[in-house]
């Protein structure tokens, strides 16, 4: 992971309209950049210290999401798949 932190990845088009996203690492903390229509975006979050019902698998320069909304009428928008490269 170490490789790719701070890099950009590309999405292909996805129902959550994210076409691109970054992960930033350091020690237990970590950042999840994001651009939608509504612009640039950050999540910050512990590692281990929480729940979350997004999912993010790396395979050398290849990224795939998914995410799972768990709120009945907000937060439409991340809830989808999506798969990408590194930009």
């Amino acid at each position: 992971m170490s490789r790719n932190n701070g890099k950009w990845y590309r999405l292909h088009e996805n129902p959550m309209n994210i076409p691109r996203m970054r992960f930033l690492f350091e020690g237990e903390e970590g950042r999840w950049e994001y651009e939608n229509e509504s612009g640039l975006h950050r999540f910050d979050f512990g590692i281990d210290l929480g729940t979350t019902k997004m999912s993010f698998s790396f395979t050398e320069n290849k990224i795939s999401v998914h995410m799972l909304k768990a709120a009945e009428w907000f937060l439409d928008e991340y809830s989808g798949f999506a798969g990408g490269a590194l930009a």
